[in-house]
């Protein structure tokens, strides 16, 4: 898929399957499941993306979905691609409600150093900070150890 293409799919068409009795849902830029009933995974399906602020409505959306009617409380594994990006508008918005307790902490995977400072000034910077703890990591098994002790 080319980064075109991605642009002009309707960033708020979610599509939800079942694989080996997990679900998953489909937004336009990543693919949300639950894993170990208490781990929410949004994984970016490309190496090159712009968040804007649609898809951080996509995926809240994704993880109500998800969520409903589960456990009380989740964490979450955000897995990004190389050249990821973020507009200011959907920087300016809150992915999880600062009142919903439901997510206990979250750990962003990055790839490179680059992003590992962007990720880490985005959570100083933020005006509203994140309700939760968060941290950013350079790979998904150090991100899950820190989660498995929140």
């Amino acid at each position: 898929m080319t980064q075109e293409s991605i642009q002009h799919k309707d960033p708020y068409q979610i599509s939800t399957y079942e694989n080996d009795g997990q679900t998953i849902i489909d937004t336009r830029l990543a693919t949300l499941t639950i894993e170990d009933e208490h781990l929410i995974v949004l994984r970016f399906k490309y190496p090159e993306y712009m968040v804007e602020s649609e898809d951080m409505d996509a995926f809240r959306n994704a993880v109500d979905k998800l969520t409903f009617g589960k456990e009380p409380y989740f964490t979450m594994l955000t897995i990004s691609g190389i050249k990821g990006g973020i507009s200011k508008e959907a920087r300016d918005k809150e992915m999880f409600n600062p009142t919903d307790p439901r997510i206990k902490a979250v750990a962003m995977v990055v790839e490179t150093f680059r992003q590992r400072i962007i990720g880490n000034l985005f959570f100083k910077l933020k005006k509203k900070k994140p309700h939760c703890v968060h941290q950013v990591f350079n790979t998904v098994k150090d991100a899950r150890a820190w989660l498995k002790k929140q």
